[in-house]
């Protein structure tokens, strides 16, 4: 008889532990979730398409798709609802039909780029994931792969139906740019034109491809004991651009190039620290046909500072 009594009190006792650990739901039914996107402050990115770049250089490209996890702010991270969404001017779709709100307030973490098979393809059951960028950016595509952005924000169902959640996208990760220029036209346009550019590292101090991403807390810095690269492909021409990881150093990486009519030459990377998120390092190079000058910057990588003086992107 004690016995039965135990295990009666012990069953219980375990439905209402699992109650209490009952995974967050959304409502299937009420008010839509509806979302608003833009890229702030302005940020420069080819997420969005070059003709869209100055009429509307806060949008993403349309149909471009972003992965979007939500959860209640009392919920572990494995309860939260995972989503595709598709970006139509400055508005999220989602594209499976939209949740509805929920009594309480909402987390919504959204990362760009979803690819089918990358990281953020699916639902997660860890709020850690990991975010490779491309050691090859020559192409816009592996380049555009490459740009991790995210935006975080809490909210609770807005008065009206109508109003949108607002979702402000932000680099996570560092943009580096190599710009070639020539003095008293000792070279050509078309010769500057023809420059081949990498950043090479070494088997010890190799440059970090990987990135830990938290996906909550809307961070991502490199992973030491990830995937490496001795070279970092940025592409062909005067201008060349690659993303990486923040956290790491460039401090004594080398910048080879090689063009027309000079041979391969290489410049020992001397200013450029760790990487900080959201910034971008430009490293100027102005040639001679014996020799060169650098200058290395750093500016926030955002409109103004991240686009030229006739309003085009940095890296058209």
């Amino acid at each position: 008889m004690k016995t039965t009594t135990y295990s009666t009190l012990l069953l219980v006792m375990l439905l209402l532990t699992a109650c209490d650990k009952k995974e967050f739901e959304f409502s299937s039914e009420g008010e839509e979730i509806r979302l608003g996107c833009s890229l702030a402050p302005q940020v420069a990115t080819r997420a969005t398409s070059e003709e869209d770049h100055l009429t509307s250089p806060t949008q993403f490209k349309t149909d471009v798709n972003i992965a979007l996890f939500l959860k209640d702010q009392n919920d572990a991270f494995n309860g939260s609802l995972y989503k595709m969404v598709t970006a139509a001017g400055d508005k999220l779709n989602f594209a499976s039909g939209s949740p509805f709100w929920p009594a309480g307030a909402v987390n919504f973490y959204a990362w760009y780029p979803y690819q089918d098979n990358g990281p953020f393809a699916s639902k997660v059951s860890t709020d850690v994931i990991t975010f490779t960028v491309n050691s090859d950016q020559r192409s816009a595509a592996n380049y555009a792969a490459s740009d991790l952005m995210c935006a975080v924000k809490s909210a609770t169902k807005p008065e009206s139906a109508d109003t949108r959640i607002q979702l402000d996208f932000y680099h996570k990760l560092s943009q580096v740019i190599v710009v070639l220029k020539t003095t008293n036209d000792q070279l050509t346009d078309d010769q500057l034109a023809t420059a081949q550019i990498t950043i090479d590292g070494t088997a010890g101090a190799p440059i970090y491809l990987d990135a830990t991403v938290d996906i909550d807390a809307g961070t991502a810095t490199y992973k030491s004991d990830g995937t490496t690269t001795t070279q970092l492909q940025l592409g062909t021409g005067a201008k060349t651009f690659a993303v990486l990881p923040s956290g790491q150093s460039l401090q004594a990486k080398k910048i080879r190039f090689t063009l027309d009519g000079i041979a391969t030459r290489e410049y020992e990377i001397s200013q450029i620290g760790n990487l900080e998120a959201g910034k971008r390092y430009t490293i100027t190079l102005n040639l001679t046909l014996s020799t060169f000058t650098v200058t290395e910057e750093v500016f926030p990588w955002q409109s103004g500072d991240g686009w030229d003086e006739s309003g085009s992107p940095i890296y058209v």
